[in-house]
C-alpha cells in the first residue's frame, strides 16, 4: 500500500499513470533509494484483507504471488488465513496430470503469479473435510467466496465446490454452460438452489468473482459480483442436507474433478468466508484493494 502526505495526515493512495489518453491503475511502482531504483512491494491478499478489518470468519487466504503462500516448486497451496487449510495441486502431494502449474516469480505479486489450468486440473483439500466445508449446503449457510481468475473460454466450469457435479450434498460456484456466474447447491442429488446472472462472465482476461451467499436473506441473500457489478437472487434453501459432503472440497472444479477450469485459464488469488455472508460495500472494498495487481 502507498501513502501520500494530506495536509500533515498520511493516508493510503492508488497510484495511477496515463496510458493512451487514459487513466489506468499502476501494474508496479519504484522509488529511489540510496541512487537505486527498487520495487515497491504490493501487499498480499492476506494483507489486504487484515487492511479493511475483513478477516473475521476468513477461512482461506491463497495467493500465487505470496512466496508464504505459493512457494518456487511448492505442491500445495498454502493458506495465509492462520487456519492451515492448505491444498494440494492436483489431488496428492505426488507429481500427477491433474497438477495445476505454477507460473511466474515467487512473492513479486504481480499478474504474471498465478496457477493455470490445462483443462483437466484442479486443487484439492490436503485432508478430510473441515466442519466448515460442510456448512455451505446445510441450514442457516452464511458464506462468501471470491477470486482473481481467468477464464480462458466460455463453457460450463466450476472454480469451487464439495457437490462433484450432483453426485453429493454440497455446493458448486462458477461459471455455467451459459458463461454465467453461477450458485449451485445440492440436497443430495436434488438441485435446490440454482442462480446465475445475467451478465457474463468475461474471457481471456482476468477478472473478479464474488459469491456471497446468506440463507436468511430471502430473495436478496445471494449476491453474485463480476468486476464490482452486483446481481442478486435467492437463497432461501428448502429441504437442505443435514448430512456431510461425500466428496473432498476442491478449487478449480465443482469436486471429484467434475467440470475442471478450460484449458489456458488463471487463477491468482482466493478466498473463503464461512459463517459470513460480506454484503456489496465489503465486497466492493475488497474488489478495489486488490485490483491494482491485474491492471481492472
Amino acid at each position: 500500500m502507498l501513502y501520500v502526505n494530506d495536509s500533515a495526515i498520511w493516508k493510503e493512495s492508488t497510484p495511477y499513470v496515463k496510458d493512451a489518453g487514459l487513466w489506468k491503475p499502476a501494474k508496479q511502482v519504484y522509488t529511489r533509494s540510496s541512487g537505486v531504483w527498487k520495487e515497491v512491494m504490493l501487499l498480499n491478499l492476506y494483507q489486504q484483507l487484515d487492511k479493511l478489518g475483513l478477516t473475521s470468519n476468513l477461512r482461506l487466504c491463497l495467493d500465487a504471488g505470496a512466496a508464504a503462500s505459493l512457494p518456487t516448486g511448492s505442491t500445495k497451496w498454502l493458506d495465509l488465513s492462520g487456519g492451515g487449510y492448505d491444498f494440494f495441486r492436483g489431488v496428492t502431494v505426488g507429481a500427477e496430470g491433474s497438477d495445476p502449474t505454477i507460473n511466474g516469480t515467487a512473492n513479486a505479486r504481480s499478474s504474471a503469479e498465478f496457477l493455470s489450468f490445462d483443462g483437466g486440473d484442479y486443487l484439492t483439500y490436503d485432508s478430510a473435510n473441515e466442519g466448515w466445508m460442510n456448512n455451505f449446503h446445510k441450514a442457516g449457510a452464511q458464506w462468501t467466496v471470491a477470486t482473481w481468475i481467468w477464464y480462458a473460454a466460455s463453457t460450463s466450469a466450476g472454480f469451487i465446490g464439495t457437490n462433484g457435479n450432483s453426485v453429493s450434498p454440497g455446493f458448486a460456484v462458477g461459471m455455467n454452460g451459459s458463461g454465467k456466474l453461477a450458485t449451485i447447491v445440492h440436497n443430495n442429488s436434488t438441485q435446490i438452489i440454482n442462480n446465475a446472472t445475467a451478465a457474463s462472465i468475461p474471457t481471456g482476461g482476468w477478472c473478479f468473482l464474488a459469491n456471497s451467499f446468506d440463507s436468511s436473506g430471502g430473495a436478496t441473500g445471494n449476491i453474485l459480483a463480476i468486476n464490482g457489478a452486483y446481481e442478486t437472487a435467492t437463497a432461501t434453501l428448502n429441504s437442505p442436507s443435514a448430512s456431510n459432503a461425500a466428496v473432498t472440497m476442491q478449487i478449480g472444479s465443482r469436486a471429484n474433478g467434475t467440470v475442471p477450469l478450460p484449458n489456458g485459464s488463471r487463477m491468482a488469488g482466493f478466498m473463503i468466508w464461512e459463517g459470513r455472508a460480506l454484503n456489496q460495500a465489503e465486497l466492493t472494498a475488497v474488489f478495489n484493494a486488490t485490483r491494482v495487481r491485474f491492471g481492472v
